[in-house]
């Protein structure tokens, strides 16, 4: 359970002991009940959200024949919290269930959750494998849950902007100044949402990426009592005395075949590092992938644009660059149905270049993708190729 996806908490009623006890025993049959509520909680629609916890379910069970996993299906997250007050009422509460974040604090202080600190210990389950952000979220005064998903939030800079505004951009020479400016964006993110707390602190991860190891900033990072500590090849966690987790990563130090959308984000990616993340990339289908595939390519492209012109050049790479933009060419191509194919498809491609405009890439990092000429990405962009129908 130590590595299942990390996030949204999975928490362990009081019957946790009993149940540990009796699992143990292979002369009892068990029903061991779990809660789970379906779809994504992300509000974003997901056909295989069971597909995880069936997978650990076969394997907890293929380890203790003689217990026996059931959960009921089709709870939606909407009504999840409503569905878990009524099963606690009823006393009958699931061994093991899934709690959203508003509802954590409340049913871990009113005693409805089991202390998890003790048997973390006995089963000797290293914490540091989860992230501690999302751990955290877990822990009020003691450890009440585990992580089961995360949804990462990627915070890119906007070169263009931030050159509208004269806000100069760190060298590659990092000083102790350039982390704390990183970290102060980071706070400043999370007090301008819409409304109060809209940004919870603890789903806040500060992550910045070098070619090389920062030796002096590490060195005065450590003298300001910062603790640094290399969990994963190349990658480094800051702690203590900070707002926001953050972690530093080395693109030249990561393992290699591994960690392949982090060493794209380097202004020295490679080829076939980029090969495979885009060969990665098309089997992820789910809104928020695509989300998250493009948000990773924009600042890609932008640190490596002649990498990304010979990517072009390659048949094979440019079509899965357009294979990642495949949606967004339906929708043009749609367009054509009703007002012709030519001039459809023509306006659709135009809204999607002006969309990734908006959004704050180049013309010559969108030529790169769209594998058009820089002449018609400006046509489009000065108006001469009208986006509306």
């Amino acid at each position: 359970m130590t590595r299942i996806k990390k996030g949204i908490l999975t928490l362990v009623s009081l019957s946790l002991v009993l149940i540990y006890c009796l699992i143990n025993d292979p002369s009892r049959d068990i029903t061991l009940t779990l809660g789970l509520y379906a779809g994504s909680s992300w509000d974003v629609p997901n056909g295989e959200s069971y597909q995880v916890i069936d997978q650990a379910i076969k394997k907890f069970e293929k380890k203790y024949p003689n217990v026996h996993v059931e959960y009921k299906s089709g709870i939606i997250k909407d009504d999840y919290s409503s569905w878990l007050a009524n099963e606690i009422t009823k006393g009958t509460i699931p061994d093991v269930f899934m709690v959203l974040p508003d509802d954590f604090n409340t049913l871990s202080s009113i005693g409805i959750l089991k202390n998890l600190d003790r048997l973390i210990k006995e089963e000797r389950i290293d914490t540091s494998l989860f992230y501690q952000s999302a751990l955290f979220a877990g822990n009020n005064g003691s450890q009440y849950a585990l992580p089961y998903e995360i949804n990462p939030t990627i915070m890119c800079i906007n070169h263009d902007l931030l050159t509208k505004e004269g806000i100069a951009i760190p060298s590659s020479n990092w000083t102790i100044d350039d982390f704390y400016k990183t970290v102060g964006y980071a706070c400043l993110y999370k007090g301008y949402g819409e409304r109060v707390d809209a940004v919870p602190i603890n789903e806040l991860t500060v992550s910045i990426f070098r070619a090389t190891r920062p030796e002096k900033m590490f060195l005065t990072l450590q003298r300001y009592g910062h603790k640094i500590e290399e969990r994963y090849p190349g990658i480094y966690y800051v702690t203590e005395y900070l707002p926001i987790p953050a972690q530093i990563i080395v693109t030249q130090e990561l393992e290699p075949g591994e960690h392949r959308s982090l060493k794209i984000l380097s202004n020295h990616a490679k080829k076939e590092d980029v090969e495979e993340f885009l060969r990665k990339a098309e089997g992820m289908n789910t809104p928020r992938d695509r989300q998250n595939v493009e948000a990773v390519l924009q600042v890609s492209v932008r640190a490596n644009d002649e990498l990304y012109r010979e990517i072009r050049r390659d048949a094979n790479m440019c079509d899965a660059l357009r294979e990642l933009m495949k949606d967004d060419l339906e929708d043009a191509r749609k367009l054509g149905e009703s007002e012709g194919k030519a001039m459809g498809e023509v306006v659709g491609e135009a809204k999607i270049i002006l969309k990734m405009n908006h959004s704050g890439m180049s013309p010559e990092n969108i030529a790169s993708i769209t594998g058009k000429d820089l002449d018609e990405i400006n046509a489009i962009l000065e108006g001469k190729v009208s986006a509306l129908l």
